[in-house]
């Protein structure tokens, strides 16, 4: 604990933290603390191998959906029954946070955008301006040398944001 200690006291700063944990055991009652005494948000995750949990551990939350695809977890296009059911998730998070950001790693086809806005809609915030496009012209593709599926391209992603209600 006093290694973790010691790593969040050299991060603290005038930035906000968002921690991912990508291991059961640290979704423990000493790592959330450990959180909150930073202010240190704990990332809420949508992937296959962790629960959801939702603990707010600073003034402002932040989702991360990484997918559900096989192999790779980011191949994956969420369902509209799947983002219905984030719904009153992220309400529960609005009601305890001053911000809630959400970002979608699942970025293969453009899904991480599409599934932002649907989303989004969803939970009736505004899109962000249409500017024409969804796709940069530069996006690289399969065979590219560049990304690509299982190449660890970093595609288009799709960015969730609300303020409280109220």
């Amino acid at each position: 604990e006093e290694e973790v200690r010691a790593f969040y006291r050299r991060m603290a700063g005038d930035v906000p933290v968002a921690v991912e944990f990508r291991e059961e055991s640290w979704l423990s009652e000493a790592s959330f603390a450990l959180l909150e005494e930073f202010r240190f948000a704990q990332v809420v995750v949508d992937e296959p191998k962790l629960p959801v949990v939702l603990r707010n551990t600073a003034p402002f939350a932040y989702v991360r959906w990484h997918g559900h695809g096989s192999p790779l977890w980011y191949d994956y296009t969420y369902r509209g029954e799947e983002l219905s059911a984030w719904v009153p998730r992220v309400r529960e998070l609005q009601e305890r946070s001053s911000l809630v950001l959400g970002f979608f790693n699942n970025h293969f086809r453009a899904d991480a955008p599409m599934n932002a806005l649907e989303l989004s809609e969803r939970l009736g915030l505004s899109p962000p301006p249409w500017t024409g496009r969804l796709l940069p012209p530069d996006l690289p593709g399969p065979g590219s040398g560049r990304g690509g599926p299982g190449k660890g391209a970093s595609g288009p992603t799709g960015v969730v944001a609300g303020t409280r209600p109220g």
